[in-house]
């Protein structure tokens, strides 16, 4: 079988172009725009050896969303309000974080889902509460010697845009603390 001339430089130009794409993707990753104004908060907060990787895909949404920290013994989150100065279960619509304890893995749920994140990193898609305004969606995985969460209110993000979320914090490049 001949090749053209052409198809083979259209072809290779097509490769250079993917992998250039590929370059520039990876070069400009960070966090989500929304998570700016607490970065510097994370990195004072972090507990020792603590690290946090945030999502850099957020799903469209008309409404302003506010972060704020909120860190106990068990975890280490970074949530997104809908109101400003609002800190409370109420008017929070998911965050992401870390979980400081050990829990058991992997997570338990009655209608757990195994999703791949990333090269190598499994995690588990685990869908609680009931109808549209009280169901959250939740992802855990390990990565870094931690273990990772996101989740959301399916209000406003559905279990695929969670997972999608999942992916963007898996290959993110992790936040360390000042300390």
């Amino acid at each position: 079988m001949k090749l053209s001339l052409q198809t083979l430089l259209i072809s290779s130009l097509s490769m250079v172009g993917i992998e250039a794409f590929e370059c520039i993707r990876t070069a400009t990753a960070a966090p989500a725009p929304v998570f700016q104004p607490v970065i510097s908060e994370i990195r004072k907060q972090l507990p020792p050896g603590g690290m946090l990787r945030l999502p850099a895909y957020l799903p469209d949404s008309d409404v302003t969303l506010y972060p704020y920290l909120k860190t106990d013994a068990q975890s280490f989150g970074v949530y997104l309000a809908f109101k400003p100065s609002c800190q409370v279960p109420s008017c929070t619509i998911g965050g992401a974080g870390i979980l400081t304890q050990e829990q058991a893995w992997p997570p338990n749920g009655k209608n757990r889902l195994q999703v791949e994140l990333a090269q190598g990193i499994q995690g588990y898609h685990i869908a609680l509460g009931q109808g549209r305004g009280g169901k959250a969606n939740y992802v855990y995985w390990q990565q870094d010697g931690q273990t990772y969460s996101i989740g959301a209110l399916e209000l406003g993000a559905s279990k695929e845009e969670v997972i999608e979320m999942a992916k963007s914090m898996a290959i993110e490049p992790p936040i360390s603390g000042d300390k």
